[in-house]
């Protein structure tokens, strides 16, 4: 589980905006997985991570396994507005709206 103080906060109430506003719902496991995996890029100085490495960083906060992040996350898009889009355009898309605030 990810806890967040401080600064990390405001990011994170960011990152949970944009993601019910797009229609991802907060009561899914792939919501949770989405807002960490944002979270995780904004924060980081490597610009381009792959899914791999973020879904591995994702599962290791929620003590479970990669396919899972990636699955539960597919779940909650194709509930949303951002069906159309794939994850990692998803996750993009979110880091930067948030990064250029």
């Amino acid at each position: 589980m990810i806890y967040i103080t401080g600064i990390g906060n405001a990011i994170e109430k960011r990152i949970s905006q944009e993601l019910i506003e797009e229609g991802i719902l907060p009561n899914l496991d792939g919501y949770h997985y989405l807002l960490a995996a944002i979270k995780f890029v904004v924060e980081s100085s490597d610009k381009l991570l792959s899914m791999k490495i973020i879904n591995k960083f994702v599962a290791l906060e929620y003590d479970t396994i990669p396919s899972r992040v990636e699955r539960s996350t597919r779940h909650a898009k194709s509930k949303s507005k951002l069906e159309h889009l794939t994850n990692s355009e998803i996750i993009a898309l979110i880091a930067e709206k948030v990064r250029l605030e």
